[in-house]
């Protein structure tokens, strides 16, 4: 993902999955200003199964891309987490943000459930489980229900996410921060 900061919104996404059997490759390009999103993806329905390289997968397929209205303020479905990190969060809070993922745009709703101390890689925290409901397939399919917990102070660190996906449920954790030094750049070409 890459941000514009004020007013907060998504500039480009970028996705490279790779699931077994499944390969998708898409390029996101918000346009805030002309109002649309160039969306750009690899069609792989020539491409040989046994070919994971997309660089060769390029010899037998080809981009499509697609254009769609774009909400004002739109996010990406990764940016989400980012702008969650930003609001004064509060339990029994909603809050709301304009996404586009899958060719689409949603609403989506924030809700802050609650406090919650929990040990974790960087210490025992103070956190705020916040559950973003979703009603798109992106990164996080809503199939069931997400909740992360981001540690009570002004970092809001993402400690804990626990999602239930089409065959059963995962916990992602925290195990190790490095600290690291904001790198400004431009999105790439869309």
């Amino acid at each position: 993902s890459y941000l514009a900061a004020d007013p907060f919104r998504s500039l480009w996404f970028g996705k490279h999955l790779r699931e077994g059997r499944y390969r998708h490759d898409s390029q996101t390009v918000f346009d805030h200003a002309g109002g649309q999103v160039l969306f750009r993806y690899f069609d792989f329905s020539r491409v040989p199964r046994e070919i994971t390289s997309l660089a060769e997968a390029e010899r037998y397929g080809e981009y499509v891309e697609q254009r769609f209205p774009l909400e004002r303020h739109a996010l990406d479905e990764l940016a989400v987490l980012y702008y969650m990190r930003t609001l004064p969060l509060q339990p029994g809070q909603v809050y709301r943000a304009h996404v586009f993922a899958s060719r689409k745009s949603y609403d989506l709703e924030v809700r802050v459930l609650k406090r919650e101390v929990l040990d974790t890689a960087i210490g025992r925290r103070d956190t705020l489980v916040v559950e973003p409901v979703l009603a798109f397939e992106g990164i996080f399919q809503q199939k069931g229900r997400m909740v992360v917990w981001l540690t009570n102070d002004v970092e809001r660190v993402p400690v804990q996410m626990k999602s239930q996906i089409a065959v059963g449920s995962f916990v992602s954790t925290l195990v190790r921060r490095e600290a690291g030094t904001a790198q400004a750049g431009l999105p790439p070409k869309g």
